[in-house]
């Protein structure tokens, strides 16, 4: 998921990262790439920063990295501190945590903006307190202008350019659905770059009706977190994004599953219950029938 934008003098771009445990997708983390450039000043800036972070049992496991000097492209590793505040021109960046909330927050107030981040805790999971996730506050007052607008996930609002659900879902597909096929039609980098990128190019030479097919079908791939956590025990996802691209493949060349069939019976996880559709894909109806 990518946002990038213009505010004032600044440029910025973040990414938002997930991962799995146990079968279920959460925010781990995210990337901020920034840069300043004062009008009638050559005294611009640029940072990058980088913050992972999880919870068990209302304990914080966190990763921050920050680089000074370069944003585009993104530095994601770096020891350096990217808290800053120009008392000239008044603007100010900090990092902070606030413990009362369990908040983490990334804040250029002067260029409206706010980020907050509550890490999701793997203990406690549906019993815990916060919402787990990250929030992107941006204020209008700052005139934004939104750069990536059919890359974003987070859509801006109709008066920035963006559009709404509604107008993005396609007829056959759910907004979940939807969403999803544009996020891996989009041209940003993953995370997961080498799978993320082959779907990307699969999906941006279907048909548009095998796209929809494709998209459709295969998703219980993605959703089922009981064959989620049986198939990839990984904390990451590649070997899903692996079977889904082999789904959705299938689908847009109009021939059998036949790998993603054996890869499912190879893993040991044909015969999981209380997941129709994995029985009717490993049955063969679940696919295109050639």
């Amino acid at each position: 998921m990518i946002l990038v934008i213009w505010l004032a003098a600044l440029r910025r771009f973040i990414y938002a990262t997930n991962y799995k445990y146990k079968g279920k997708i959460f925010v781990f983390g995210f990337d901020i790439g920034i840069t300043y450039n004062y009008t009638g000043s050559q005294d611009n800036a640029a940072y990058s920063f980088r913050q992972r972070a999880f919870a068990e049992n209302n304990i914080n496991f966190v990763s921050s990295s920050g680089f000074v000097g370069q944003a585009f492209p993104f530095r994601p590793f770096g020891l350096d501190s990217v808290d800053f505040h120009n008392y000239d021109t008044g603007v100010h960046q900090a990092v902070s945590h606030e413990i009362a909330n369990n908040r983490f927050r990334f804040q250029a107030p002067a260029c409206g903006i706010d980020i907050g981040f509550v890490p999701f805790d793997l203990v406690l999971r549906l019993g815990q307190h916060q919402m787990p996730g990250l929030a992107i506050a941006i204020s209008e007052m700052n005139v934004p202008t939104f750069l990536s607008l059919n890359d974003v996930m987070c859509l801006p609002k109709v008066d920035n350019g963006g559009e709404l659900f509604k107008d993005i879902k396609r007829p056959s597909l759910s907004i979940e659905e939807s969403l999803l096929l544009r996020a891996f039609k989009s041209s940003q980098i993953h995370w997961d770059e080498d799978q993320c990128t082959a779907i990307s190019s699969t999906l941006n030479d279907c048909q548009q009706n095998r796209q929809n097919q494709g998209i459709r079908k295969c998703h219980w791939i993605l959703r089922e977190a009981k064959f989620m956590k049986c198939y990839d025990k990984m904390y990451g996802a590649e070997r899903l994004l692996a079977l889904y691209h082999s789904c959705v493949d299938s689908w847009c060349k109009n021939r059998a599953c036949i790998q993603a069939i054996t890869n499912i019976k190879e893993s040991g996880c044909a015969f999981l219950t209380d997941v129709p559709e994995l029985t009717s894909f490993i049955n063969g109806s679940g696919c295109p029938q050639v």
